[in-house]
């Protein structure tokens, strides 16, 4: 945890610097790459040797935060994302101000309830956060990226102060009915509509590749080669993993021929799915563990 913490570090100068060029380019990519592996295997460590402390879960907490600052504020400062983004990265910063304030004012905290998304979606944030550091990665498919996932991470931060602060009961019927709402509608109503919309954004990306002029061989095989993941999707098979190769092999393509509306409609509804999982009239959600999974825990 404490190295991860020195990457970050070697990070954070990146952002008194220009872009750099040539191959030197993806070492701040690499750096927070190894940052995110080193989150993988400090919290296996912990978990499968049974030396897991309350101390290395909070320092684990704020070295996440802090690198997601630092990579959202190298995002914004080469132009891949605009600068809304940097609400992304002091997001934790604005909770813990926004508690300090509430008890600075003689209010109480209030204990926040457990999330099956929580994690989840902080998980795949880092992730987008990683992706964002790479030279290859075009600003258009970055940014419409960018609105999709930030949007439930945000509310969900905004949820969690309105909770803890008092302001909003867990217990209410009018919060619990919302709630399930929110939750019926992302896990089961949503998803069949994603699938279609990835589907039908493949086959206008498929129909330009094979009749339209400007396509490399290389953005032709990729986007060809997505009709498996957007098959296995359309189908509701292994969802999340088909979800995850989809909108890789779709920003794959956009590297070689630009951000296509097609490509970004398959890239940005493969995110949502990652999120949301496919649903209902699925055949097989076996990989669905794969969301609540800790490496080193109980599968």
């Amino acid at each position: 945890t404490l190295g991860r913490g020195l990457l970050i570090g070697l990070l954070a100068g990146f952002l008194l610097l220009p872009r750099p060029a040539s191959w030197l380019a993806w070492i701040p990519a690499l750096l927070y790459g190894l940052v995110q592996v080193g989150d993988l295997l400090d919290g296996y460590l912990a978990r499968a040797t049974g030396t897991a402390t309350e101390w290395g879960e909070r320092l684990d907490i704020e070295f996440d935060a802090l690198g997601l600052l630092m990579a959202a504020g190298l995002a914004v400062h080469w132009g891949t994302v605009t600068t809304w983004f940097l609400t992304v990265g002091v997001s934790r910063y604005a909770y813990r101000l926004g508690l300090w304030w509430v008890l600075r004012r003689g209010g109480a905290l209030h204990p926040l309830p457990p999330s099956g998304m929580r994690r989840p979606i902080a998980g795949v944030m880092m992730i987008f956060a990683s992706v964002l550091l790479w030279p290859i990665v075009p600003p258009a498919a970055a940014r419409a990226a960018a609105w999709v996932i930030s949007t439930p991470f945000l509310i969900g931060f905004l949820r969690d102060y309105l909770v803890v602060a008092g302001t909003l009961s867990p217990q209410s019927p009018r919060y619990l009915r919302a709630r399930a709402s929110v939750k019926r509608l992302a896990k089961e109503g949503a998803p069949p509509l994603l699938r279609a919309l990835v589907l039908l954004g493949w086959f206008l990306a498929a129909l330009q590749a094979t009749t339209g002029a400007g396509w490399t061989q290389p953005a032709r095989s990729l986007t060809l080669l997505t009709a498996i993941p957007v098959v296995l999707l359309a189908l509701g098979v292994a969802g999340r993993l088909a979800a995850l190769a989809a909108m890789i092999l779709s920003a794959a393509s956009m590297v070689f021929v630009g951000a296509l509306p097609s490509l970004l409609l398959v890239m940005t509804m493969s995110l949502a799915l990652l999120l949301t999982g496919t649903g209902r009239w699925s055949l097989w959600r076996g990989d669905s563990w794969l969301v609540d999974w800790r490496p080193g825990g109980p599968r």
